[in-house]
């Protein structure tokens, strides 16, 4: 259960914080934070959003040929501005209520911007819930604010319902006790088409190694420097009776490096 006041603010979530967030600009952040990272060769998975907000990543999967999608949110305000849009299959629950439902029935779960709402005391307990509602094999798609990047107070601090923020390290840490494998963490960097964006990637990767640059002189790591203020993690449940394995970053660098 939420606590009360975070009760109270997501109660007015929409009208209170978030808005009514624009579709079209957010198009091609869900093509890199998620459809690429749907698992390959598999016909129609089954797809949970959890946190789902206003419907926007289940009318996205569903127009890219992903039919079998659902959603859930704790916030009400948010499911009825899902509903208003014309999202199917979205509902208020709670994610633990939920997960203690009945038997695993997903794929693939997505949890975009939630981990960062719990407490430390609950961090166990959501990717417990995340391992609940998946089928053995299943994926786990996140995305959360970096602790790792110099700008992570800009998320922590802007949101009063935000508990805690994560790096690749510390994911990898709570995966290793709740049955996840392959964990892998990724940069979210500027995405999209057009001139504009092209500019902005290019400019990011020149910032980009100017932030890193001092952690391989201190660190003395030449990769794996996760630094971008959001980063996207992905993991695999473990199948029956498969020990927890380390995760990889994208380069092959440990999540949990010595």
């Amino acid at each position: 259960m939420t606590s009360d006041y975070r009760a109270a603010l997501y109660s007015s979530y929409v009208q209170g914080h978030q808005g009514v967030l624009p579709e079209r600009p957010n198009l091609p952040r869900m093509a890199a934070d998620v459809l690429r990272h749907l698992p390959a060769g598999q016909t129609n998975p089954a797809i949970l959003d959890v946190g789902c907000g206003q419907g926007m990543l289940i009318r996205f999967l569903r127009a890219n040929g992903y039919d079998d999608v659902s959603g859930i949110d704790v916030s009400a305000d948010q499911v009825a501005l899902a509903l208003q849009l014309a999202t199917p299959n979205v509902q208020q629950a709670d994610l633990f209520e939920f997960a203690d439902r009945g038997p695993p029935t997903c794929d693939v779960v997505v949890a975009l911007d939630v981990i960062e709402h719990f407490d430390r005391a609950d961090v166990q307990r959501v990717f417990d819930a995340f391992s609940r509602l998946l089928r053995p094999g299943g994926t786990l798609i996140l995305r959360t604010p970096n602790g790792s990047s110099p700008y992570s107070g800009r998320y922590l601090f802007g949101d009063l319902t935000h508990g805690l923020i994560y790096t690749n390290r510390s994911l990898g840490q709570v995966a290793a006790i709740t049955g996840f494998t392959n964990v892998r963490v990724y940069p979210v960097r500027p995405a999209g088409s057009g001139a504009r964006q092209r500019i902005r990637r290019m400019l990011w990767t020149i910032i980009e190694s100017l932030i890193v640059a001092p952690l391989v002189v201190e660190t003395g790591q030449l990769h794996g420097h996760v630094v971008t203020q959001n980063l996207v993690c992905t993991a695999v449940k473990a199948l029956t009776n498969e020990p927890p394995q380390r995760g990889q970053l994208p380069d092959g660098e440990p999540c949990l490096p010595n």
